[in-house]
């Protein structure tokens, strides 16, 4: 059986233009979906110690203040609470601080 050179290229496109298309829709998908909803879930850069004792302060002074998860990441960790969109940072100044409660380990 002999195959055509016009059905081998044939093939060859088709199968490009599938891949292509499934790339399409995955990068759709992946901007469709994601979008707005990691609010800072990527993960952060390498930790400074003394940005990290700082914030520990600070966290210690708002400890069981009746304050939003938003005030609390903004006076911690500005630097990351900056780089939020107006979205996120909406979101995060609508949730109470939930503080763990040390006594029952969570």
């Amino acid at each position: 059986m002999k195959v055509s050179k016009k059905l081998i290229i044939f093939t060859l496109v088709l199968i490009l233009a599938m891949s292509v298309f499934g790339l399409l829709i995955q990068a759709y998908y992946n901007a469709y979906y994601n979008s707005g909803g990691d609010c800072g879930t990527k993960s952060p850069a390498i930790p400074d110690p003394q940005e990290e004792e700082e914030g520990a302060k600070i966290a210690a002074k708002l400890w069981k203040q009746n304050i939003s998860l938003g005030e609390y990441m903004e006076q911690v960790d500005p630097e990351f609470f900056y780089n939020l969109s107006e979205e996120c940072k909406e979101r995060y100044y609508s949730k109470p601080m939930n503080w763990p409660d040390i006594q029952q380990g969570y």
